[in-house]
C-alpha cells in the first residue's frame, strides 16, 4: 500500500473487492480497463469468479472421453468430477467441474459473454463507491474472433447472460465489446449518457486488406442517476465554424442538464452566442501519447483531463481501479483533485511510484 498526499494505489489482488472505500465517497470514476482477448499484463492477475464461494473447486476437465468412451459432460457442469474420471479424460481446466467457477485473468475469458458478466460485476462495486451525483468514464475498445475454424464454417457459441439470448460470433466477426458492456450496464441500472469516439489520428497499423483499419475506441460515459454534476464550461471546444450557439448556466451554477426541462431556453438555462466556443462533442481526437515506461496500453493524458474536468471539482476524489501506470492519478493530481488508484500488477504499481519519484505528481 503506498500513499501520497495526492493520490492513493493500492496493490490488491481484486478490484472488485475496494472495501476500505465508504459508499459514496467518489466523485468521477476515470479508467480503461484490460480490453477482451487482447493481452496479457505483468503479473500474476488471476482471480476466481462466480461459483460457490465456499467450493473446494476441482479445475479439471473430464467432458472428454477416453477412447471408446461415450460421454456428454461440458466444462463447467456441476457434478461429480471425480466419478467421471473413470471413463473420462481429466485435464486441467480453468472451470471448477463442481461449481463452475472460473479462474483466469480479468480480459481472457472464453467467451464475450463472460467478460461482459464479470465486467456488470466491477462496475457495481465502483457504483457502490460513487456518489450518487458522481460520472464514470469506461475507456474500451474492441476486437475481432479469431477462432481457427474450417472453411469459416464453426462458430463460436455463447449465451448472454445478461439479455438472455444465444448468439453467434463467427470469425472475423467484431465482436461488439463496447455496445455489449454498455447494454449490460444499462440492464443493471447505470444511466448511459454518452458513447464517446477517441479517434487517433495515429492508430496502430493493421495488416488488413478486407476492412479499414480500426482508427478509434469507445469511452463509455455512464452515470448511477439521471442528474449528476457536468461542469460543461470547463470543457467548451473552440467552435471552428464561428458560429456556436450552446447552453449556458443556471443561476451561476454548473449542472448536468436534462433534455427533458421544459422549454423555453431549454428550462432555465439560457442560451448564449459565442464565436469562439461550442459545447462538448462526442468525437474526441487526439493521438496516442508514448510513454517511456514498461506499460504499453497507456492513454494520453488529454483523455482524463477532460474527463475529470467535466465530472468534479478541485478536491473531489477521483477513482480508477486499473491503474496501469498512473496517467488518471497524475492528471488528476495535477487539477488538485484527491485520487485512488487500484493495479493488481505489482510491476505496474512500482511504475506509478517511481512516476511520483521523478516528481511528476504536486
Amino acid at each position: 500500500m503506498y500513499w501520497q498526499d495526492a493520490h492513493r494505489t493500492l496493490y490488491n489482488g481484486n478490484c472488485r473487492a475496494m472495501t476500505e472505500l465508504p459508499d459514496e465517497s467518489i466523485q468521477c470514476c476515470v479508467t480503461s480497463p484490460p480490453y477482451w482477448g487482447l493481452r496479457k499484463y505483468a503479473g500474476e492477475q488471476e482471480s476466481v469468479w462466480g461459483g460457490t464461494p465456499d467450493c473446494r473447486h476441482i479445475w479439471i476437465d473430464s467432458s472428454i472421453p477416453k477412447s471408446g468412451g461415450v460421454g456428454d459432460y461440458e466444462v463447467g457442469r456441476v457434478g461429480n468430477a471425480a466419478a467421471r474420471t473413470g471413463s473420462h479424460e481429466a485435464k486441467e481446466s480453468n472451470t471448477c467441474s463442481l461449481c463452475g467457477a472460473w479462474r483466469g485473468a480479468y480480459g481472457l475469458e472464453p467467451t464475450p459473454a463472460l467478460y461482459v458478466q464479470h465486467t456488470v460485476e466491477i462496475l457495481r462495486e465502483v457504483r457502490r463507491v460513487l456518489r450518487s451525483d458522481g460520472c464514470v468514464f469506461w475507456n474500451i475498445g474492441d476486437s475481432y474472433a479469431n477462432k481457427a475454424t474450417e472453411k469459416g464454417k464453426v462458430f463460436e457459441k455463447f449465451s448472454n447472460p445478461n439479455r438472455g439470448k444465444t448468439n453467434l460470433i463467427k470469425a472475423k466477426d467484431l465482436c461488439l465489446i463496447p455496445q455489449r458492456v454498455a447494454i449490460a450496464a444499462q440492464d443493471d441500472g447505470w444511466w448511459v449518457r454518452s458513447i464517446i469516439i477517441w479517434s487517433k489520428p495515429n492508430p496502430m497499423p493493421e495488416s488488413v486488406t478486407d476492412r479499414p483499419t480500426e482508427s478509434h475506441e469507445y469511452i463509455l460515459m455512464i452515470t448511477k442517476s439521471a442528474h449528476y454534476f457536468w461542469d460543461m464550461e470547463s470543457v467548451r471546444e473552440d467552435c471552428i465554424t464561428g458560429n456556436g450557439v450552446s447552453q449556458g448556466k443556471v443561476n451561476g451554477k454548473r449542472f448536468g442538464g436534462d433534455e427533458t426541462d421544459p422549454v423555453p431556453g431549454f428550462g432555465n438555462r439560457e442560451l448564449f452566442n459565442n464565436p469562439n466556443v461550442r459545447n462538448l462533442r462526442s468525437v474526441w481526437t487526439f493521438p496516442t501519447q508514448p510513454y517511456p515506461g514498461s506499460h504499453f496500453a497507456t492513454f494520453p493524458e488529454v483523455l482524463p483531463e477532460r474527463c475529470i474536468k467535466a465530472a468534479s471539482k478541485p478536491g473531489d476524489i477521483i477513482l480508477d481501479p486499473f491503474s496501469g501506470s498512473g496517467t488518471v492519478l497524475e492528471v488528476a493530481a495535477k487539477l488538485n483533485r484527491k485520487a485512488v488508484g487500484y493495479e493488481i500488477s505489482e510491476e505496474y504499481c512500482k511504475l506509478i511510484v517511481e512516476r511520483n519519484r521523478q516528481g511528476v505528481f504536486v
